[in-house]
């Protein structure tokens, strides 16, 4: 039976706004990455966060938390603070 965790990482901690924007729409999969041994890839659209996929935030700074389970039920978290920078 599976009792391994996935691996969930935190990839991006500061995005840019593209110019003329006011707000960056929030790209999960800039942000997080999910593997697991038993189930390989994890979208990261299985993930649970406190952002939703593209939620707009506005510039400055935002704490993320995210997890995700594997198909066995364990589970990982990634917790980190999101840069927004303007340009």
């Amino acid at each position: 039976s599976d009792v391994q965790p996935p691996t969930l990482a935190c990839l991006n901690t500061a995005v840019s706004l593209s110019p003329g924007l006011p707000t960056w729409p929030v790209d999960l999969a800039q942000l997080i990455s999910a593997t697991d041994s038993a189930d390989g890839v994890i979208a990261v659209t299985a993930a649970t966060c406190n952002i939703t996929q593209g939620q707009l935030l506005h510039k400055g700074n935002v704490s993320v938390a995210c997890y995700v389970a594997d198909r066995a039920g364990n589970r990982a978290n990634c917790t980190f603070r999101l840069s927004v920078r303007g340009k």
